[in-house]
């Protein structure tokens, strides 16, 4: 990967898309800054400080910890700092040392991909450009991005954060320790060795010089995708990426991987646009151990691909084992290498499991995989616990119902697929709860008159989770489109009408199962003349959320976000309190928005 190939390869543009090196095993460096952005202490982050500017946000959602290794406290990520721009100016550290600065994430407000992207710079040198907390995590859960970084000659370490395509940035943590990282899959990422599966020669290790890699020169000739000492550039081949190039004989790079038992056919992917003789070459080893050498041809261009065969290698399964490619000759391009089993593979483990309930039953649908012949159904009345047992083998379609089932029992289910090779493994799984089918019609309908309103109370229907208003100007009149969905009460106020006018009125209730028939018919007429007395509501939104009566669903507004809680809310102490369900959800801070009533 010298840098003395260069003058035959001939000039291209270096786009520098700066990478961090994330570590995915815990740490043995000692924490010398731990801060809670936008937040007070929590053991071991102290308050938030050292930053330029920014506002504080917070939220008492439940924070997602999962696959976040050396997550902080739940705390730390119910509270951010944001702004368009601001820093965090780490001070007082050794000139010159090096640190590893851990950067903790979680996106409380936006709820799509898109809505917020920013930039982050350390020292100077960019780190993430437009990253997206949404597209990587989802809302709600944690996510650690770190990067190696070097105190400057005043002993200090800055964390820039910028203003990307979408709002603004925002960042919830800042931990700092000593030294660097050791050997780790990159992105925290571990390969695979498997059938059809592929490793891209740039993503090799984290760890550096003489442990994850050797590379001749210094530095990143080709200026891409990260800023180590191995020499990547922008690949044209099939499917784009990077590719390692200007290689010299003796370096090596090594990536973690997980392996799965097979007899395979190794496929690197070279290209050489050389005139020189002599051998080029790759030899492909497994915990030391050479599985074989694929042999580079000049193809007549540094981004002509080939691909070059290592037939027939039985490799035994294993974790956290290490795959190292020694460039022999060198003065070729590597792009990736690729397994292909020799032998008949199990089929895929099944995709898009969904169920569905019904009385005394549940309806499973699957996407196929490719290469089934059948598939296996499992089946639990507790999260997880289907085992390896089947309850029903053999089905040949991508549907299963379930009959015989208990009404108001919560089942779990996950699906395998089957061919003369094996059994894949099993599905994600799904629950669903059996009921006997949908409420019963509501009865006791009465309507009461009212100044320019109509009061509406009925009896409660078995089962029902909720309620649809219906309503006319003429008897029966009312027909199937309701004037209000999702009432949880049993009364209901419908406000706004013309006094003297008579108003017919049903009511249906609605479970998860369906809607029931509609109830028999109530009138009323109101009366009162002229304009509504005072103090009479006119205009009832629930800024944020959908209809909560007699709070209308949000309408009105100009712009704005959505943002929702499932705290209790404390109304006491509050003359006229609206229902609790109306402060769960509100319109978001992040951007000035105005609303107009209507």
């Amino acid at each position: 990967m010298s840098a003395a190939w260069h003058v035959r390869r001939g000039s291209f543009f270096l786009t520098a898309f700066l990478l961090g090196l994330f570590a995915s095993a815990g740490h043995a460096q000692t924490a010398v800054r731990q801060i809670n952005a936008g937040g007070g202490a929590v053991t071991p982050f102290v308050a938030d400080t050292g930053f330029s500017a920014g506002t504080a946000f917070s939220s008492t959602a439940t924070i997602n910890l999962a696959g976040v290794t050396n997550p902080a406290p739940q705390a730390v990520y119910q509270t951010v700092r944001w702004a368009t721009a601001f820093n965090y100016n780490l001070t007082g550290l050794t000139a010159g040392s090096a640190y590893l600065v851990r950067l903790h994430f979680v996106e409380l407000s936006f709820t799509a991909s898109g809505q917020r992207t920013f930039n982050v710079a350390i020292n100077g040198t960019g780190v993430l450009t437009n990253f997206d907390i949404f597209a990587t995590a989802g809302q709600n859960h944690a996510l650690v991005r770190e990067f190696n970084a070097t105190a400057d000659g005043s002993g200090a370490i800055t964390v820039a954060f910028s203003h990307g395509t979408a709002d603004n940035p925002s960042i919830a943590g800042i931990e700092l320790y000593t030294g660097g990282v050791t050997q780790q899959p990159y992105l925290g990422v571990t390969g695979s060795i498997a059938n059809g599966s592929t490793i891209q020669a740039e993503n090799y290790d984290t760890g550096g010089e003489g442990i994850a890699y050797h590379d001749t020169t210094a530095g990143n000739t080709g200026g891409a995708y990260r800023t180590d000492g191995v020499d990547l550039e922008a690949s044209t081949d099939t499917g784009g990426g990077y590719n390692v190039g200007w290689t010299v004989d003796g370096e090596w790079l090594e990536y973690t991987t997980n392996t799965t038992a097979g007899t395979y056919d190794i496929v690197v992917r070279g290209a050489s646009g050389s005139t020189a003789t002599g051998t080029k070459s790759v030899r492909v080893l497994l915990d030391g151990t050479v599985l074989g050498t694929a042999t580079v041809a000049i193809t007549g261009g540094w981004q002509t691909w080939q691909d070059f065969t290592i037939s027939g290698v039985p490799i035994t399964a294993g974790t956290n084992r290490v795959l190292r490619l020694e460039l022999v000759g060198g003065d070729f391009n590597l792009n990736y290498v690729r397994f292909a089993s020799t032998t008949a593979q199990p089929p895929p483990t099944p995709t898009g499991l969904t169920a569905a309930p019904g009385n005394t039953q549940a309806v499973l649908n699957w996407s196929a995989s490719t290469g089934a012949t059948s598939y296996n159904i499992y089946r639990s009345t507790t999260s997880n616990g289907e085992g390896t047992t089947a309850i029903q083998t053999g089905v040949a379609t991508t549907t299963f119902t379930n009959t015989g089932l208990t009404n108001g029992t919560t089942y779990f289910y996950k699906v395998a697929a089957v061919n003369g090779s094996g059994t894949s493994a099993q599905s994600s799984e799904v629950s669903v709860t059996p009921s006997s089918g949908i409420p019963a019609t509501p009865t006791g309908l009465t309507a009461s008159p009212g100044n320019a309103q109509v009061a509406l109370s009925w009896s409660a229907s078995s089962g029902a989770s909720s309620y649809n208003i219906y309503r006319s100007t003429t008897s029966n009149g009312e027909g199937t489109t309701a004037i209000q969905t999702g009432v949880t009460t049993t009364t209901f106020t419908n406000t706004g009408l013309t006094n003297g006018t008579t108003y017919f009125y049903k009511v249906a209730a609605v479970n998860a199962s369906g809607t029931s028939a509609q109830s028999t018919e109530a009138s009323a007429t109101p009366s009162g003349g002229g304009n509504p007395p005072p103090n009479t509501a006119v205009l009832q939104i629930n800024a944020g959320g959908p209809a909560v009566a007699p709070f209308a669903t949000d309408t009105g507004f100009s712009a704005g976000n959505q943002f929702s809680s499932s705290a209790t809310i404390n109304v006491s102490g509050v003359t006229n309190a609206a229902p609790a369900a109306v402060y769960q959800s509100c319109v978001g801070i992040h951007r000035s928005t105005t609303r107009s009533a209507v």
